[in-house]
């Protein structure tokens, strides 16, 4: 089972909306089934109610979901595309079938359950389809990167990358902890422990040993994290309710003490009633706290947030807004020491499944997201990046083909730092030098479309693109004249960037 799709399903699966067909017997055992992560049982049941002509497409799309999240996209595609055909379906069929179609980089037809998503929900998205063109530019800078494959990965799967006193802690669920054998129902795999390796070089590492025994819980642990002094970790953990039947993610603080990690550990005080908290992360600096959440306000299913961190106490939730988070999933913040914003994501326009995005610094919030492409993004589940040793060595996971388990984690080494740049123009009129508002502002690397942004009120606009690129610019405004010409002709550096300043030839 693939980890992403697992803590999705985790989180969602006690919010689906239950219609009253839920009322009868069968369906009622099925749902139960799958509300409880057993999925395999839940299809065998979903299927002979799919055999017997009952509520077709509530159970045709139930069977793909089983599917999704046991990571068979083939068999999610083959009932999505059954479900999509029932007078009754729910258009956000369309980008479920896009995402597992990328997944299996179908990506024609990926793009045409897009399109029909997007045309439903009346959102001009067409910047975010993936064309081979597209698909050409995300591998184009492929040799920039270095990937490995590493000898402390199994047979099962090995997340969260974490660094602690020159050592990689890491989360397994190969199961060799305990003598109690707890398996979890969704796939039967056992739960997730923490691991630790010291590094002797990014790519030697030791043979884990368990991290420490005073922060094992009955369920799964991890991602965890570190302050800088690394004597504090955040732990994301399960939150079992005095009922026994809800659960929910949250995070904990554990305190070491004398060398040794305390077995008492507090909640972050930031989780309300029906909402989750998970994969902390905290600055250089310790001055800001990442999560990750589904709380109510978000832009979609889990988004990021950050709190001013001073003295172990918080300060209230922030959405990262829209430049980061979508309506999909954003999970695994990682803040570099340069405060360049890595996450991961299944927005539109990835590879397919996971990916993993940055983001630039803007304040106190981040510049629109960048795909960093291949080879670290394909079309399987990449997530979880973490830099360190100056940002040119890191590891990240995937569940790539060509793993020794289901999901691995790998080590990279970047060549060269990206060279994004803030470009900050203004448009004015050649008529009086009026400005110009709602101009439409297109950024072209080789006849390939790839930001689209407009003026604002002042007639201003800004993006970020990587000024070694060569770039075209063009400019478009009912009754003015096109503007096209090369980016670097036209463009001023600046202390923080490049200024532009363009007029518009009025009719």
């Amino acid at each position: 089972m693939r980890y992403c799709s697992i803590i999705i399903l985790f989180i969602f699966s006690f919010l689906l909306p239950v219609s009253l067909i839920s009322q009868i017997k069968e369906i009622k055992k099925a749902d139960e089934c799958f509300y409880n992560f057993n999925y395999k049982k839940a299809i065998k049941l979903y299927k002979q109610l799919e055999e017997k002509g009952e509520a077709m497409y509530y159970v045709t799309h139930r069977i793909g979901d089983c599917y999704r999240h046991l990571g068979d996209s083939e068999n999610s595609v083959k009932w999505y595309l059954k479900a999509k055909d029932y007078p009754d379906v729910d258009f956000s069929t369309y980008l479920i079938l896009s995402q597992e179609l990328k997944k299996l980089q179908r990506y024609e037809e990926a793009n045409q359950f897009l399109k029909q998503y997007n045309e439903l929900e009346e959102i001009e998205n067409s910047g975010t389809l993936l064309t081979k063109s597209k698909l050409e530019l995300l591998k184009r800078d492929s040799s920039n990167f270095k990937i490995f494959n590493l000898p402390i990965n199994t047979e099962s799967s090995e997340i969260g990358p974490a660094i602690y006193d020159n050592k990689l802690v890491f989360c397994s669920n190969k199961g060799e902890i305990t003598a109690l054998k707890r398996s979890d129902i969704r796939d039967g795999s056992s739960f997730y422990k923490l691991y630790t390796s010291k590094i002797n070089d990014h790519l030697s590492l030791t043979e884990p040993k368990p991290f420490s025994k005073q922060l094992l819980s009955k369920y799964n642990d991890g991602p965890i994290a570190f302050n800088t002094e690394n004597d504090i970790a955040f732990l994301t953990r399960n939150m079992i309710h005095k009922d026994n039947k809800s659960s929910y993610l949250n995070v904990y603080v554990a305190y070491k003490n004398k060398g040794k990690w305390q077995r008492k550990m507090m909640p972050i005080p930031l989780r309300q009633t029906n909402f989750s908290l998970m994969h902390a992360f905290l600055t250089k600096d310790e001055t800001r706290f990442f999560f990750v959440s589904d709380m109510d306000g978000g832009y979609g299913g889990l988004d990021i947030y950050y709190s001013y961190y001073k003295n172990g106490f918080l300060s209230p939730p922030v959405n990262l807004g829209p430049n980061v988070n979508s309506s999909g999933n954003e999970m695994f913040p990682f803040v570099s020491d340069d405060n360049i914003l890595y996450y991961s994501s299944d927005k539109q326009g990835s590879l397919g499944g996971m990916d993993i995005f940055f983001a630039l610094p803007e304040g106190e919030t981040y510049s629109s997201s960048f795909n960093m492409g291949y080879p670290i993004n394909t079309s399987d589940d990449d997530f979880g990046l973490i830099y360190y040793e100056n940002n040119k060595l890191g590891y990240f996971v995937s569940n790539r083909d060509g793993g020794k388990g289901k999901d691995d984690i790998y080590a990279f080494e970047q060549k060269v730092n990206y060279n994004y740049t803030h470009y900050m123009g203004k448009v004015v009129s050649s008529q009086e030098s009026t400005i110009v508002s709602n101009a439409i502002v297109n950024i072209y690397q080789d006849s390939d479309l790839i930001i689209t942004t407009t003026t604002d009120s002042k007639g201003e606009f800004s993006f970020y693109a990587d000024s070694k690129q060569d770039l075209l610019i063009e400019i478009k405004k009912r009754f003015f004249e096109t503007f096209n010409s090369k980016l670097e002709n036209i463009a001023q550096s600046e202390k923080n960037g490049y200024s532009v300043q363009v007029v518009l030839k009025a009719y």
